[in-house]
């Protein structure tokens, strides 16, 4: 599948079917390969969560360095 056809800006709401935006991409903690797609709908309060196929050729300065967690 390619990139642009898994990489959407909005997806619909499932509660009130508006748009809901895109508003963080993380890594998967486990699949090196994929990353987390998180969607907000600002109107319900309510958020999606899609694990995609992420892109390791060109990785993200955000996602270069591993941060580490002060516990």
């Amino acid at each position: 599948m390619l990139r642009s056809e898994t990489m959407s800006e909005t997806v619909p709401c499932p509660k009130c079917r508006g748009d809901m935006s895109l508003v963080v991409i993380t890594p998967h903690p486990i699949a090196a390969d994929m990353d987390r797609h998180t969607y907000l709908c600002r109107p319900c309060n309510q958020t999606k969560t899609y694990v995609l196929p992420g892109v390791r050729g060109a990785v993200a300065p955000d996602k270069a360095k591993v941060r580490e967690i002060p516990w």
